[in-house]
């Protein structure tokens, strides 16, 4: 399976980060140092500084970067081979942060605190699919909704969020 960016499989994909924090942005160059088929790309703590060029194959927003997300619904609706991941900050790990996000059109979304490992398994999802959600932010969506079953395994929420929309 290729990827959106019609790359050689085994060419690593380019991952530019927005993150407010320059230790995250270092963190995560060194993660991605360490993870197959990723590269680092570069990052910044402002949204206008996005590359301008073919960009990378995947950017990652911090959503203190972009409280709204109108930033980001214009970069995934301006640059649709990029795949575009949301990381929530807590304050926005919230059923409207979610579906403000979800507006957005972005390819993943997923707490800024997750997993080093499970970041880098949910980039490849959302890179090589569809949408990614993380499990416990797709609860957040459909927790108090009628009808919906409490009983789902995470992968059964998760499709279930995504085929939502």
């Amino acid at each position: 399976m290729g990827t959106r960016l019609g790359t050689q499989e085994d060419a690593p994909v380019g991952v530019w980060m927005v993150d407010a924090v320059p230790l995250m942005r270092y963190a995560m160059a060194g993660l991605l140092a360490c993870s197959e088929g990723l590269r680092w790309s570069g990052g910044t703590g402002d949204m206008r500084q996005l590359p301008s060029h073919t960009g990378p194959g995947v950017l990652l927003v911090d959503s203190a970067c972009d409280p709204n997300l109108t930033g980001t619904a214009s970069v995934a609706g301006h640059h649709p081979t990029w795949t575009v991941l949301v990381l929530l900050r807590e304050q926005h790990c919230t059923r409207r942060g979610v579906r403000a996000a979800q507006q957005a059109d972005v390819d993943g979304i997923l707490p800024r605190t997750v997993e080093p490992r499970a970041l880098v398994t949910a980039i490849h999802r959302a890179h090589h699919s569809p949408r990614y959600l993380d499990p416990e932010l797709g609860r957040l969506v459909t927790a108090g909704t009628p009808g919906a079953p409490e009983c789902l395994s995470t992968r059964e929420l998760e499709v279930l969020t995504w085929l939502c929309h």
